[in-house]
């Protein structure tokens, strides 16, 4: 295996994932203020429900694409 093939992988996906998400608790009351369930977050993101509870919990932190979309409608509800 190429060992800088490999470390240019892991620093892709660091930088990929290196998008800034609000505290889990700013996350839910961003979601509520704008009037939504977790059901249509998840649905808008491409999660479980439980996933998104997760996420505003901070039990678990969204990862790569998912992290993006999370961060773009988290983003989109605070202008609504």
């Amino acid at each position: 295996m190429d060992t800088a093939h490999t470390m240019d992988e892991v620093l892709r996906r660091v930088r990929r994932d290196r998008v800034e998400l609000p505290p889990p608790p700013i996350r839910r009351a961003i979601r509520i203020a704008a009037g939504l369930p977790q059901g249509a977050v998840a649905d808008a993101i491409k999660v479980s429900r439980a996933s998104v509870t997760r996420y505003e919990l901070g039990v678990r932190e969204p990862r790569g694409d998912t992290r993006r979309k999370y961060a773009a409608a988290l983003e989109r509800m605070r202008r609504v």
